[in-house]
């Protein structure tokens, strides 16, 4: 998965999420692809091009952790809620596509909270509110951000209380059953400001009957969950930290492989064999021994040579060549 550049941070802009449909193209073999007219192939291309670019979200451990966990905390929220909900947290480094399976959650629970209650089309019914944290934040900007994002107009002279009370109203009036805020880092609450704003963000979670999903950068160590306040809304979430995947053992190894036939499974290649990117067919077990060589003398960051991907034999791919360690000079010999 990676991290996406947009985000629907408005009711329209969620809804043409909802509506986005990914079309896989028909798989053609090389010789039916180069017997299409020169017009037609380019659009073949196209249409694969679109599709490699588009948003897929593949089933990793992660996402199918997440999946599992969000179910639980859902139907434990369901029904009269006399104490502090339960709610979930995902965390992780940038870039590693946390923001794209919290909208796939968020989409995936949609699809099934509009068919349970044969709302498929219903413009007045929304399961899920997506929202960005803005940066610095105070608890009025906090929520004016939700009122923005479900298109209500905030006057200037208007209380946080205010506004916190008929987003609460428009929430439930809607049936909203899940709420993702994205980028809750920004909550700096050992600022005044950020915790303020936190302490907002705990009322408003305890006023809505929704399951919160935060989503953050290294959460277990940012000022959201630290303090005070942060104590108690980690004590409440459930936290699915997601990690990069990893080949320095033979399980992940196993892990990264199905990874990979997933991709191979997804992609409309004509002119590649399943199989061929597991790390067992690229020859990765003589590969994995040279990392623990150190590299070569005066070989500097951004100055290694990258070694070719080994090929089998008779398909006209060299092995990879790996550089010879120095043999040990015989006592004796002649220094040059």
């Amino acid at each position: 998965m990676t991290e996406t550049a947009w985000t629907p941070d408005s009711l329209t802009s969620w809804r043409t999420f909802m509506a986005h449909e990914v079309l896989r193209p028909q798989v053609l073999s090389l010789r039916e692809r180069d017997a299409l007219n020169p017009l037609e192939r380019e659009q073949y291309d196209d249409e694969r091009i679109a599709f490699v670019n588009a948003p897929i979200v593949l089933p990793t451990p992660d996402l199918n952790r997440l999946i599992r966990e969000a179910r639980i905390v859902t139907a434990l929220n369901r029904g009269p809620q006399f104490t502090a909900r339960q709610s979930l947290a995902i965390s992780g480094s940038q870039t590693l596509g946390k923001s794209t399976a919290a909208m796939y959650l968020g989409r995936t629970h949609e699809q099934r909270e509009r068919a349970k209650h044969a709302r498929e089309d219903d413009a007045d019914f929304l399961p899920v509110l997506y929202v960005s944290t803005p940066p610095q934040t105070s608890p009025k900007g906090l929520m004016s951000r939700f009122a923005a994002t479900l298109g209500m107009p905030v006057p200037p002279r208007e209380t946080t209380d205010r506004i916190m009370e008929r987003v609460v109203e428009t929430l439930r009036d809607l049936g909203t059953s899940m709420v993702i805020l994205d980028e809750v880092q920004h909550l700096r609450t050992r600022a005044q400001a950020g915790m303020e704003a936190a302490s907002a963000l705990k009322s408003f979670s305890e006023r809505v009957p929704a399951t919160f999903l935060y989503v953050g950068v290294d959460l277990p160590n940012s000022d959201f969950l630290g303090g005070a306040m942060g104590a108690q809304m980690q004590g409440r979430a459930t936290m699915i930290q997601m990690q990069p995947h990893s080949i320095g053992s033979a399980a992940h190894r196993a892990e990264w492989d199905k990874v990979v036939a997933l991709f191979e499974r997804e992609f409309p290649l004509a002119q590649h064999s399943h199989g061929r990117g597991s790390m067992a067919s690229r020859g990765h077990g003589r590969r994995h021994r040279l990392a623990a060589h150190p590299p070569a003398q005066g070989a500097g960051r951004g100055h290694h040579r990258r070694a070719r991907a080994p090929g089998p034999k008779g398909a006209g791919g060299d092995p990879a060549r790996l550089p010879r360690r120095p043999r040990p000079r015989k006592q004796g010999a002649r220094q040059g």
